[in-house]
């Protein structure tokens, strides 16, 4: 397939092709055939910098490792990315009864992508508090709340499928039996039937009992962000 031909090639190939040439060749009309090259200016200017497409975040530095780690997951279409972040950690301190001031003994966290807040805290009766928190008041809307607690390195996660949509994880903990694990916490997985159950030590047991009925525990996978 023939190349196409540039509008200069074009206008130079109507030029030369043409059969009307002059009569008398010193009349004039004809002209050297040189090449007119413009001189190039030197420029010191960098290049302009565009903005790179697909830019990845840095990550935030890790939160203190030896501090509770209390996970707030909205429950009624609340999008935090929306709110800013002092506002949040300030309705969040309110609704669990805690002064302005303690607010400086916290560090707030938003995970955008998965759309929970993380409030890190080296205080056990702070971490009880915000634990109760089931409800954010925000403007003039009411957003329902789950707040738990993250797992530890030195415990495991299992599941159980069958109590009662909405159970309490207060009513879950006090009924909820393990005879080879200690039970640290318990709660319903969003409004499922399934029951996310924290364990101390790195094994999961085969089975847990619930009100006293038998139910198969099996290990807990969670989904990877994509």
């Amino acid at each position: 397939m023939a190349s196409p031909v540039s509008t200069i090639e074009s206008e130079a190939m109507d030029a030369t092709d043409t059969n009307e040439y002059p009569v008398d060749p010193d009349d004039g009309s004809w002209f050297p055939a040189t090449r007119r090259h413009k001189p190039k200016t030197a420029t010191n200017s960098a290049p302009e910098l565009l903005p790179a497409e697909n830019q990845v975040t840095p990550r935030p530095p890790p939160l203190p490792v030896d501090e509770v780690k209390v996970i707030f997951r909205q429950r009624g279409g609340l999008r935090l990315s929306e709110w800013a972040h002092h506002v949040l950690a300030c309705a969040i301190c309110m609704t669990a009864g805690m002064p302005g001031e303690t607010v400086n003994k916290l560090l707030f966290r938003i995970q955008a992508e998965r759309n929970i807040a993380i409030a890190s805290t080296p205080d056990e009766t702070i971490t009880t508090k915000l634990q109760a928190v089931t409800a954010l008041h925000l403007g003039s809307q009411r957003y329902e709340m789950e707040a738990y607690v993250a797992p530890t390195d030195n415990s495991c996660r299992g599941v159980i499928i069958g109590p009662k949509k909405n159970t309490s994880p207060t009513e879950l903990l006090d009924n909820i039996y393990a005879p080879d694990a200690e039970v640290w916490q318990a709660r319903m997985m969003g409004s499922t039937n399934t029951v996310l159950i924290t364990f101390a030590g790195l094994q999961v047991p085969r089975y847990v009992y619930y009100y006293h009925a038998e139910y198969r525990c099996y290990n807990h996978r969670p989904r990877k962000q994509v």
